[in-house]
């Protein structure tokens, strides 16, 4: 997907700047999406003065933030509500709203960083009730972490766009690796503590 995005924006690199914004929102709701792709190659661009380099950081952050914001308050206002009369039982729901209260500020803050599961994650807030203030804050400040980290690494690796989707593969398979680890151990220290319970 992201060979044909480049493709388009070679030859008609006067349409990046919607396509870098509309994509960013598009993520959210659609993982598969490489839309950090197609921000490092409007950087990659804007390093051969082909598009402006100011107008990249703004509309890659305006993007990613309504999309994360959208899908929260469509969980939130929309899912919730089918859930509560239909899907869960109330029980079910405070406890998953409970373990979004515990650990709801890491997990936002955590969630541009987290490749694949951006949306779901800000969707399962919006449907666990997570608060929509700490919400718009912590995402937020993700939003502009992971962009701004991604705007160091497009700029120490210059104008070598190659370079720049290595490092990206190479990042999104850690990251992922990291995460299925995590669950894994989440998982198991559950049970743990559930069969210490039961002694």
């Amino acid at each position: 997907m992201l060979d044909s995005v480049i493709e388009f924006l070679l030859t008609y690199a006067k349409y990046s700047y919607p396509v870098l914004f509309f994509g960013s929102l598009l993520e959210t709701f659609f993982p598969p999406y490489p839309s950090d792709g197609v921000y490092a190659f409007c950087a990659f661009l804007s390093g051969k003065n082909i598009i402006s380099s100011r107008l990249i950081f703004p509309l890659v952050n305006a993007g990613n933030y309504l999309g994360i914001m959208a899908v929260f308050f469509l969980g939130k206002r929309k899912v919730r509500p089918f859930f509560n009369r239909r899907c869960y039982k109330e029980e079910t729901l405070a406890k998953t709203e409970d373990w979004f209260k515990r650990y709801g500020t890491k997990v936002i803050l955590l969630n541009r960083f987290i490749p694949g599961i951006r949306g779901p994650l800000c969707f399962s807030a919006g449907v666990c009730n997570y608060s929509t203030t700490k919400m718009a804050i912590y995402a937020g400040i993700s939003v502009l972490l992971w962009n701004g980290f991604l705007f160091y690494i497009y700029s120490y690796f210059g104008k070598n766009f190659e370079d720049i989707k290595l490092f990206l593969i190479r990042y999104n398979y850690f990251a992922v690796a990291i995460t299925l680890v995590s669950i894994v151990v989440f998982i198991l220290w559950r049970r743990h503590e559930k069969l210490h319970k039961k002694v």
